[in-house]
């Protein structure tokens, strides 16, 4: 008679209810730019290692600005928008100055390792309720954007993901894809402010919220989870909200989670099938 061997890939996770051992975090001023002026890139005289103090509202005229080696630009109240900027060496950026009507490009990193999510300032669709409902387009666009903002700022520098005052519907269109699929060394921090809701749809599984999948010290803190149980369609079924897989270190506080099928799982990189393998071989 053969044995057979099961190999469990082990993870560690806390999970905590003590709102005093959460992360701060001040996002209390949503409408961030206070400049009223508008101004142009020709006005501006962009010298290598130089710091531009952004106070107006700077309009690219949709052109590609070649950024000298060492510049930062740095949020005073003002922003950038309809342009590229592309930073030739050892750029810096601060992250308020990022929003959907600009691009980046090049050797550049945010003067922060913190960044705050406005979802103005991205165009995300939000709601007031789960009675009103967006399009499941808009909804689908709701997660592209954040996801690929997450992965974006994430590669800029930043560890802290911060978000503040948001409600919003999001759906991913897909079983193994997550609204927000987090990397390592990574702490998304939501306050009671925020909302996030799975977008009702009439199929087996809804969309996962939060997940992360085999990755290393990663904390989730606050926030309102809400899933589609009381508006799922005829179909059977609905989804977890966050889903812990094969990860390690990971600390997640202070999250209300409700109207998922299930609210939090926790499970290694494959499930066991305890009946198809536990067969005996005669010999």
């Amino acid at each position: 008679m053969r044995n057979t061997y099961l190999l469990i890939y082990f993870f560690i996770i806390f999970i905590s209810c003590n709102k005093e051992e959460g992360i701060d975090i001040d996002n209390s001023q949503e409408e961030i730019v206070t400049a009223t002026e508008p101004c142009l890139i020709s006005g501006f005289n962009i010298q290598e290692n130089s710091t531009i103090s952004i106070n107006c509202l700077l309009d690219l005229e949709g052109q590609i600005i070649n950024v000298p080696e060492g510049v930062t630009f740095e949020f005073d109240g003002g922003d950038i928008f309809n342009g590229t900027l592309n930073f030739s060496s050892e750029g810096k950026i601060d992250g308020e100055l990022l929003n959907s009507n600009l691009s980046i490009e090049g050797n550049v990193k945010l003067t922060n390792d913190t960044f705050n999510f406005y979802s103005y300032r991205w165009k995300i669709v939000e709601t007031d309720s789960n009675q009103t409902l967006p399009t499941q387009e808009e909804a689908y666009n709701n997660y592209t954007t954040i996801q690929e903002t997450l992965d974006f700022v994430n590669l800029l520098g930043a560890t802290n993901f911060h978000i503040n005052k948001m409600d919003a519907f999001f759906d991913t269109d897909h079983i193994n894809t997550a609204v927000l699929t987090l990397p390592s060394n990574i702490n998304l921090v939501m306050t009671d402010n925020t909302t996030l809701r799975v977008f009702p749809v009439d199929k087996e599984y809804s969309s996962v919220l939060i997940k992360t999948y085999n990755v290393d010290n990663v904390t989730i803190s606050g926030g309102n989870l809400i899933g589609d149980r009381l508006l799922h369609g005829p179909t059977e079924g609905n989804a977890t909200l966050v889903q812990i897989v094969a990860s390690r270190n990971i600390i997640a506080q202070d999250m209300h989670i409700s109207y998922g099928a299930t609210g939090l799982t926790i499970y290694s990189i494959s499930w066991y099938d305890y009946r198809s393998s536990h067969k005996t071989i005669h010999s």
